[in-house]
């Protein structure tokens, strides 16, 4: 998707900085969104409850262990989603370090909880209409967490390319191409048509292709996939521990079996 002119691509860095931290609503809107994830995060019931429901879903054949998400969490940040991003940036030449701070003062809840897990719904659709999304398909996917997911998800993106979604004035500062969000409408159509395709990205849109980012990609890029991965990984503090301080690639026993 080549960018094209928005305001986060023609605004000065002054104003895309106001615009992400938005007014007194919206920062109220972050803080009670914050407090909500911490809660789920100490809540050991509503993430099992969640875990469970992607199982029924058939994306989780063994529930992974809290400290397991935390670590493979972890693993998707450094290993797909900051190498994946910054190659993204790098094409459209837009410096990655300020983008993620426009991220965090937008929104600080989307970046404390990599794989979403313990997001709420519209912390999720906030981070899908925050970033643009080649194949939302993992979010999709997630999203089925709740029973109005996917309506809602639907819903608020017609609310953002008709200017009516409350959160319009910060997301502005975060979304380089204007044809993102029709483009991810019909992505969100397709997937509530038939939520077992497989892939809602037709073009191959990373050019950085080392061995460790392509076996990352395959493993993290669907929510079966990250789920797998993290129940894989070692159970006892001591080794999750060994393996957060010293591996620096996937462990290719740890990696989606299709690798």
């Amino acid at each position: 998707m080549e960018a094209t002119q928005t305001y986060r691509t023609s605004a000065s860095p002054v104003a895309l900085l106001r615009a992400a931290i938005g007014g007194p609503a919206e920062i109220r809107g972050k803080i009670s969104r914050a407090e909500q994830t911490f809660r789920t995060w100490r809540d050991r019931g509503e993430l099992r409850r969640r875990l469970t429901r992607l199982k029924e879903l058939g994306y989780i054949d063994t529930l992974p262990t809290l400290p397991q998400l935390a670590v493979g969490a972890l693993d998707t940040f450094r290993y797909f989603l900051i190498p994946g991003s910054d190659d993204f940036y790098q094409q459209n030449d837009i410096n990655f370090t300020f983008h993620q701070i426009l991220r965090w003062l937008d929104d600080p809840v989307s970046m404390l909880d990599p794989i979403g897990i313990v997001s709420e719904r519209d912390v999720i659709i906030g981070h899908m209409l925050q970033v643009i999304h080649h194949d939302p398909i993992y979010d999709l996917q997630l999203l089925q967490m709740f029973p109005d997911g996917l309506e809602e998800m639907e819903r608020q993106t017609e609310q953002i390319i008709a200017g009516t979604h409350p959160r319009s004035r910060t997301l502005r500062a975060t979304i380089e191409d204007v044809r993102y969000y029709p483009v991810l409408l019909e992505k969100i159509q397709t997937f509530r048509a038939d939520p077992h395709v497989k892939r809602l990205a037709q073009e191959d849109f990373f050019r950085f292709k080392g061995e460790n980012f392509k076996r990352a990609e395959l493993t993290f890029s669907t929510l079966s996939g990250l789920l797998a991965y993290c129940a894989r990984l070692p159970k006892s503090p001591a080794a999750l521990a060994r393996h957060v301080l010293f591996s620096r690639v996937i462990p290719p026993e740890l990696a989606d079996p299709g690798v």
